[in-house]
């Protein structure tokens, strides 16, 4: 079994792989056929893999056909590599540093300044001191899990100190601290709750416990490893590896840990502080934008951290509580509308919720499919949940369904069902990442929202969020209510005859 760690001395920038992609139909009925039914045929609403196309890769049916017999075979999601601490796209990586060079070649101090012999300020332009490069890790921690933005950037170099340092004009020590502040920014408002109506009681201090900093490289000024009576003035590749907080752990979340970041205490993540700098006043500093691993990227776009009230069918968008059911009648291209809604005769799908396994911050949702026109016509499907995802989830997924490091890396490279705050327009990839310029969404919704009339009744304002090959209907609060699908047979359409949803759990 290849597990997914999240902590590593450095980090490494892994490749995304992209599983097929599966309807929606297992969600609520709709969502029917996303895996092979437990001890059932195959219903008649059948899967379609979406596949990222890779060069690399052999063609998308090789691909696709690789997967499956990869899961077969050993009932694990294949992976090129193990999951690890890598920055995702657009986060500066460990070592880059926005600051440019930091000082010129020894015999060139005076380079670049307005006046070489005029005297160089050699001051700390903040008002706190921090002894420590492992002090610094911690304190730059505290900082970010408390939204402390006043200490966050004392914690940064200053110019007074850069330019002391680095021998450079006045407006060019600025406008470097400027830009690290700027991008510094970016990551510290990641652990800052959007909506505090969604944040946990406590923030992100009662979430996250700190346990290390790890000290990369030593250097001098120069950048030359230090030799006997040389300072280490500087420190690249440094990181804070932290975890989540667990029932046990009291008191202050800034305690250096025990922890031997082992597999038991995990998952772990790390924030990359890649160059730490002395000032002349013997304080160290931050000098290169923090950046978060990508582990702890997928936890925050999942929404694991957020309050436990958003999953609960009172608040969650995809309501699934235990009796919850919905059922559908299965149209074909050609076929006449039968004359009434509750004819025996009719094709019809029925989705209900049996069973509900509850996780922090997840749940693993299992769902009993009926169908009329099947002679084996009962089947297990399962659904993902977290408060921003929803996805397919295999026997496997649920039978790791404890273990929150196997989960994170599920979410990562599976593409979800149904994002959350679902909205006009947008779209979405593997891990529910939003596509770029060079990549393309696998599922989209449309720009307006549609009127809807099925057997079950009027349903205003859906989101209509389309596939490759089908499109859905959904209502928030309700689920889907329409499914439309092509496949080489034609086309069919699932529609909502009855349902019910409960508000509890």
């Amino acid at each position: 079994m290849m597990w997914m760690r999240v902590s590593n001395a450095k980090q490494a920038s892994t490749r995304c792989l992209g599983l097929p992609s599966v309807s929606v139909a297992a969600l609520i009925g709709v969502l029917a056929a996303c895996s092979p039914p437990e001890a059932v045929s195959e219903p008649p609403l059948r899967p379609f893999p979406l596949v990222t196309a890779n060069p690399d890769a052999g063609s998308m049916e090789e691909r696709e056909q690789r997967i499956l017999d990869e899961f077969e075979r050993t009932g694990l999601i294949p992976m090129d590599e193990p999951i690890t601490g890598e920055v995702v796209d657009g986060e500066p990586a460990i070592g880059d540093d926005i600051l440019g060079e930091l000082v010129p070649d020894p015999g060139e101090e005076g380079a670049g300044t307005d006046d070489a012999d005029a005297p160089v300020p050699a001051g700390d332009g903040s008002s706190i001191h921090v002894a420590t490069p492992e002090g610094l890790g911690a304190d730059v921690f505290r900082a970010m899990i408390t939204q402390d933005g006043e200490l966050f950037d004392q914690l940064l170099i200053d110019a007074t100190s850069l330019q002391a340092l680095a021998k450079v004009k006045e407006a060019t020590a600025k406008t470097r601290v400027d830009r690290l502040r700027h991008a510094s920014r970016k990551t510290f408002d990641l652990l800052g709750a959007r909506k505090m109506s969604e944040a946990p009681e406590g923030g992100m201090a009662t979430k996250l416990v700190y346990v290390r900093t790890r000290i990369g490289k030593g250097a001098t000024i120069w950048g030359k490893e230090p030799r006997r009576g040389e300072d280490t003035v500087q420190y690249w590749n440094n990181a804070v590896v932290f975890r989540l907080a667990k029932d046990d752990d009291a008191g202050m979340p800034i305690v250096p840990s025990t922890d031997e970041e082992d597999e038991s205490g995990g998952p772990y993540f790390e924030l990359a502080l890649g160059r730490m700098l002395k000032t002349p006043n013997g304080s160290w500093k931050l000098a290169a934008a923090p950046s978060l691993s990508n582990p702890f990227h997928v936890w925050l776009r999942a929404g694991f951290h957020l309050k436990a009230e958003m999953l609960t069918p009172e608040h969650h968008p995809f309501p699934l509580s235990v009796g919850n059911f919905w059922r559908y009648r299965v149209r074909r291209t050609g076929e006449e509308t039968p004359d009434e809604v509750l004819d025996a005769t009719a094709e019809e799908v029925r989705i209900e919720v049996t069973e509900i396994d509850k996780y922090d911050g997840y749940r693993i949702v299992t769902l009993r499919r009926t169908h009329t026109q099947e002679k084996k016509n009962v089947s297990t499907q399962r659904l993902l949940v977290t408060p921003r995802r929803l996805y397919f989830c295999t026997s496997y997924c649920k039978y790791k369904g404890k273990d929150l490091a196997y989960i994170l890396g599920y979410v990562r490279i599976n593409t979800p069902l149904l994002v959350f705050p679902a909205t006009p327009g947008m779209g979405w990839r593997t891990g529910g990442r939003a596509p770029t310029s060079s990549s393309r969404s696998t599922y989209d919704i449309r720009e307006s929202l549609e009127d809807v009339s099925v057997p079950a009744g009027q349903f205003a304002e859906t989101l209509a969020v389309s596939g490759k090959r089908e499109v859905r209907w959904f209502k928030p609060g309700v689920g889907i209510v329409q499914r439309q699908v092509q496949t080489e047979g034609g086309a069919r359409t699932q529609e909502l005859l009855e349902y019910r949803v409960l508000t509890t759990e």
